[in-house]
C-alpha cells in the first residue's frame, strides 16, 4: 500500500514539475488530489480482507484443531 501511494504522489509531482500532460498524468493528477478517498479505500480492502479471514477461520473451525508439541 505504501508503494501505491508513494508512486501517485510521485507521479503527480512529475506531472506538476515537468508540465506533462495527457490522459494518464491526468488520471494521476486525479488521484494525486483525492488522496482521502483513497485512504478510504485502503481501509475498506483492509477491513474486507479482515472479515473474510475471520469467515475462513470460523468456517473451517481452525480453533478446533488440536496443537501437538
Amino acid at each position: 500500500m505504501a508503494l501505491l501511494v508513494g508512486s501517485i504522489e510521485g507521479l503527480g509531482l512529475l506531472a506538476d514539475k515537468l508540465g506533462l500532460s495527457g490522459g494518464f498524468w491526468q488520471a494521476a493528477g486525479t488521484l494525486n488530489d483525492n488522496f482521502g478517498m483513497i485512504g478510504y479505500a485502503i481501509i475498506g480492502v483492509f477491513l474486507a480482507n479482515w472479515l473474510l479471514s475471520a469467515a475462513v477461520y470460523k468456517g473451517k473451525r481452525f480453533e478446533e484443531l488440536e496443537i501437538h508439541s
